[in-house]
């Protein structure tokens, strides 16, 4: 393993910037999208739909209302519940599958990324089966013909880390992909929380308006309402657990960084570690809810200036600890 890239001048921005590289990030990124498309989906099935049809279902029940907007008054509370029902179906059934599916292929395609870079043996028990190159090719045409985006994907990794031994490179890199997440995803969290409770309560003050039964709180309010409480309950518990793995994560690699900075152990075992901290990241990009590419972008500057402030305080600390 130490002599996978001995003191390769340039070493992060020439490797990760190759063209097989870069396939690789553009194959999972366009994975990622379509993964981002379906929960996109999957939300507006589950809260703007059912609002909507909610609305239909008080204007054709409310005789006033029915009759001010030129329609025949009729009950037909049972859509709203029947829509509902099956709306949770499609999700726990169809959409799900297709979604953890699509974030396995890219985090798998990822991982080949991140390996290949670092260096680092790829762990078949892990990950499987390398990604086929066929399949590489496929999920990255589209965003190599967008010459735009494309360039987007070139230092994936600071080019800060050019020169330093491939160890240290490794630790900054995964530290860098622990802290990125956690933020976000309690602010998702957040967010489908708040969707959630408005559905509720707009469809409470529907049923309320209608002078609300049992029967008619089952048809108007908690059949529709179960698919948005599902999926924010699911996105809240997914996403307060990767939150906790990437914090015990972030410890470990935290451990590791203190270990090379004081000479206690030694590279190979670090390497070792950084093998195993690997396997975790890998699970986690396979296994964590997905963040919608908005929220990136709102987060995006003040992301990235925490992040590369932690860069320079690492290659600081390490080059004050090396003598440089």
């Amino acid at each position: 393993m130490e002599e996978i890239f001995p003191n390769m001048a340039n070493y992060f921005t020439e490797r990760q910037n190759e063209p097989k590289h870069l396939d690789y990030l553009s194959a999972q990124r366009n994975l990622y999208r379509k993964a981002k498309r379906t929960t996109a989906i999957q939300i507006l099935l589950s809260g703007p739909l059912i609002v909507c049809i909610s609305i239909a279902v008080l204007i054709l029940n409310n005789k006033d209302i029915s009759q001010l907007v030129g329609f025949q008054q009729v009950d037909i509370s049972w859509v709203s519940a029947f829509t509902g029902v099956v709306v949770a179906l499609v999700d726990v059934l169809i959409i799900t599958d297709i979604v953890n599916s699509l974030k396995e292929k890219a985090a798998t395609i990822q991982e080949l990324f991140d390996t290949s870079v670092f260096g680092l043996p790829w762990n078949n028990v892990a990950a499987g089966s390398m990604p086929d190159y066929e399949e590489v090719n496929k999920y990255s045409r589209t965003i190599r013909e967008s010459p735009e985006e494309f360039s987007k994907l070139k230092n994936w990794y600071s080019i800060k880390l050019d020169n330093l031994p491939i160890e240290v490179s490794i630790i900054i890199c995964q530290r860098s992909n622990l802290c990125w997440d956690s933020e976000l995803r309690n602010y998702f969290s957040k967010l489908m929380g708040a969707i959630a409770l408005f559905v509720i309560f707009f469809l409470t003050a529907i049923g309320l308006y209608e002078g609300m039964t049992l029967k008619k709180f089952f048809l108007i309010v908690l059949a529709p309402s179960l698919p948005i409480v599902i999926f924010a309950i699911r996105n809240w518990i997914d996403n307060k657990r990767a939150i906790s793995q990437l914090k015990s994560l972030k410890n470990i690699v935290n451990k590791s960084w203190d270990n090379l900075l004081t000479m206690r152990e030694s590279k190979s075992k670090l390497m070792e570690r950084a093998r195993a901290v690997q396997d975790q990241i890998y699970i986690n990009r396979k296994s964590n809810p997905l963040i919608f590419d908005w929220i990136y972008e709102k987060h995006r500057p003040r992301q990235h200036e925490s992040m590369y402030y932690s860069i320079d305080q690492m290659i600081n600390q390490y080059n004050y600890s090396s003598g440089k």
